[in-house]
């Protein structure tokens, strides 16, 4: 089945004023479920059980972004469907790598349901790249997560596609009592990059740690919708987003934490730090508290600016350009990115940012 629609997608859980232009963003769905492309996975051991078909406890998750009309038709439409299960006690001393590289003219997009059994341990990563810089695209997939008591996940996904791509991320997931779960996501590559997390902090004592880097480039489209939402007592959650602007890209932020009523002695915190390197750009950030319970503690806090004058003057006075002393900046990212996945995947984002230098 093919289908073209416009999707309303990354909602702002209460809306603000519509001329701003930031309570949710369209994606221009193209799906195709023909000549599916298949990650190649690795590190699959006697403890994760994976099977072809979606995990139907998972569909409760729905519940967390009812407004989302694209993630409902991501997983209605889905070419791929899959299962992940940890066993109980399970700690998986390797990460579970599920790599795409997707042709050009690929439309498609997947649903993965992750489930952790009770005091297991792992790694999952998801890695998103393409055959070659040119490529263009359609790629969509909904990761949806069952985290029981004790259960800890590192998750990280990488979006390293050609600069023609259309690339959509959302990731739904619900954590039971001292669960805990590290996101982080890493936007390096793609013509229009979306991506969008609900976490459930259910249980008493679980946490989130979510940690962006983005790098906009080659007037790119940027979409971020990031919502923790605490409901067991003494949970706690922490979002940082930092992220880099040049070339005519745009931007949008949103980064929400909800306190909800019975949620006594939760914690949540919210960060972001964005440099802006050119004048042409459009950065939109959106931090947003909500709370119906007393006994919390919030924070959120935004930084936006260019490089200082004083470090600037430095930077020329030891012989650097502007060119150079901006490369700089873009280096330590990407050198942050590399150090975060494994080392097969260094020469894969120094080959795309070499590509986008050209």
């Amino acid at each position: 089945m093919n289908c073209q629609e416009n999707l309303i997608t990354n909602v702002l859980p209460v809306p603000t004023w519509n001329r701003f232009a930031v309570n949710n963003t369209v994606l221009k769905a193209s799906f195709s479920n023909k000549d599916a492309v298949f990650p190649h996975i690795t590190a699959l051991s006697s403890h994760v059980h994976l099977t072809s078909k979606k995990n139907e406890s998972a569909a409760k998750l729905f519940a967390l972004c009812p407004s989302d009309k694209a993630i409902a038709k991501i997983d209605a439409d889905c070419a791929i469907a899959r299962s992940i299960s940890i066993t109980k006690d399970a700690n998986l001393k390797e990460p579970l790598i599920i790599d795409f590289s997707l042709p050009d003219k690929t439309a498609q997009c997947e649903t993965f349901d992750i489930s952790l059994g009770e005091n297991s341990s792992c790694e999952i990563i998801f890695a998103y790249g393409s055959d070659n810089f040119s490529a263009k695209g359609d790629h969509r997939c909904l990761i949806r997560i069952l985290a029981a008591k004790g259960a800890k996940l590192k998750l990280k996904t990488l979006n390293a596609l050609g600069a023609s791509f259309s690339h959509y991320e959302a990731i739904l997931a619900s954590l039971d009592d001292n669960a805990a779960m590290s996101l982080q996501q890493m936007v390096l590559g793609g013509k229009e990059a979306l991506q969008s997390a609900y976490i459930e902090l259910k249980g008493t004592g679980a946490s989130s740690d979510i940690s962006v880097n983005y790098l906009g480039h080659s007037e790119q489209k940027i979409d971020f919708n990031h919502v923790t939402r605490h409901l067991g007592a003494k949970s706690k959650s922490q979002t940082v987003l930092n992220g880099i602007l040049q070339k005519g890209a745009k931007k949008t932020a949103r980064a929400t934490i909800d306190f909800v009523h019975g949620c006594k002695k939760a914690s949540g915190n919210e960060t972001e730090n964005v440099l802006l390197l050119d004048k042409n750009i459009v950065n939109k950030s959106v931090p947003l508290i909500l709370c119906d319970e007393d006994n919390v503690i919030g924070n959120h806090g935004t930084t936006i600016g260019s490089i200082d004058n004083q470090t600037l003057f430095y930077m020329l006075s030891r012989g650097l350009s502007q060119a150079e002393a901006n490369k700089l900046f873009l280096d330590s990212l990407i050198e942050k990115c590399q150090k975060s996945m494994p080392e097969s995947f260094s020469e894969r984002i120094e080959k795309l940012m070499g590509d986008y230098d050209e």
